[in-house]
């Protein structure tokens, strides 16, 4: 019951499939139970955030292998909600500059305020960094637009240029279920805020 109720708090993972999962890794006689443990400890002893981007990194890689290339473009930041965002967009080799991860977005339902996000360090970077661009890579639901919308207020005092991802390229999906292709599509059509 326990396993079912861990494995329940996936994303995607209904009950049904939890109770399969557990019965599964119950009758297993092939060691999948002890990789699976070996494989989660490791990744709860070596992941971290990156101190400059907060995009998941392994503990060596710190800061990460993207805030650490000095080929990357330094004047654009792309904002996205998680690291899966950063991951999508590498994928589709459509962006060659720098990230940063809000690790959420505003969701007073969800208890996530603004200052539950890396708003702050976000400002930082942009005080410190030559930075000349921001991109939102956030969907267009009313959190994001939340997120989006106090971000611009925080920035009109600075003198770059404010952009956002093409959601339209998206057919009404969230930027969850769009694939890394089309994602660098949109990114490359950005539209200005």
């Amino acid at each position: 019951d326990n396993l079912i109720s861990v494995l329940n708090r996936l994303p995607g993972i209904g009950r049904r499939t939890s109770e399969r999962i557990a019965f599964m890794l119950a009758n297993d006689k092939k060691g999948t139970v002890k990789l699976l443990s070996d494989t989660l400890k490791k990744l709860d002893d070596n992941l971290v955030f990156c101190e400059i981007c907060g995009v998941i990194t392994d503990k060596n890689n710190n800061p990460c292998l993207i805030c650490s290339d000095p080929s990357r473009m330094n004047g654009v930041i792309c904002v996205v909600e998680t690291s899966e965002e950063v991951y999508k967009i590498e994928s589709s080799k459509s962006f060659n500059g720098r990230y940063h991860v809000l690790m959420g977005k505003i969701s007073p339902l969800s208890g996530y305020g603004v200052n539950d996000l890396r708003i702050n360090e976000l400002i930082k970077r942009i005080n410190s960094e030559n930075i000349n661009e921001i991109i939102f890579a956030l969907d267009e639901d009313i959190e994001s637009m939340a997120t989006i919308n106090y971000l611009v207020e925080q920035l009109l005092d600075y003198k770059i240029i404010l952009t956002r991802i093409n959601c339209n390229l998206f057919n009404e999906y969230s930027l969850e279920y769009v694939n890394a292709n089309l994602l660098g599509e949109a990114l490359i059509k950005r539209i200005p805020i």
